[in-house]
């Protein structure tokens, strides 16, 4: 490793120590925030046809479901917390229903998806969400998070 790396969770420049070699490489624990994080980063060509295409088969009931928890979220923050939900960011969003129901609302919630499964995340794009593909350490690369809103309300992966 080098003295100018990154951590892809603290974002802040660190000195990295190895903790355990596998055979993908070596996981070094970042000192300033604890977090793990494998180096050199392999890279992951994922696709799921079958859970894909169970996904396009249900998504009428899975509307319904993403309808109802965000609607459930978006009150829990405003009633419990006194907080008005106006971004949310999904992380493993898969087909975005819960993404639709966010939007479905009508409440000004701006939803933004991110999934590694490249088919799923075009299928989330044809219904209209604004969906990415990436793994969580490239978002920053990939979603210009300022570019969409000023800041992120909610983080979410609820699979």
């Amino acid at each position: 490793m080098n003295n100018n790396y990154i951590c892809p969770f603290c974002l802040k420049e660190n000195y990295l120590e190895a903790k355990k070699a596998s055979n993908q490489g070596s996981i070094y624990k970042c000192k300033e925030c604890f977090g793990y994080s494998l180096h050199p980063k392999p890279i992951i060509e994922y696709s799921n046809s079958v859970w894909t295409q169970h996904r396009r088969r249900n998504w009428d009931l899975d509307i319904i479901k993403g309808e109802k928890y965000a609607n459930n979220i978006y009150r829990f923050f405003a009633k419990r917390l006194g907080i008005k939900l106006k971004s949310v960011l999904e992380i493993g969003c898969g087909s975005g229903f819960l993404g639709y129901g966010f939007v479905k609302m009508g409440k000004g919630v701006e939803y933004i998806g991110v999934d590694i499964d490249k088919e799923i995340v075009a299928f989330s794009k044809e219904k209209g969400l604004n969906v990415f593909l990436s793994d969580v350490e490239s978002i920053n690369k990939v979603i210009q998070v300022d570019k969409f809103c000023n800041k992120i309300d909610l983080i979410i992966s609820s699979n």
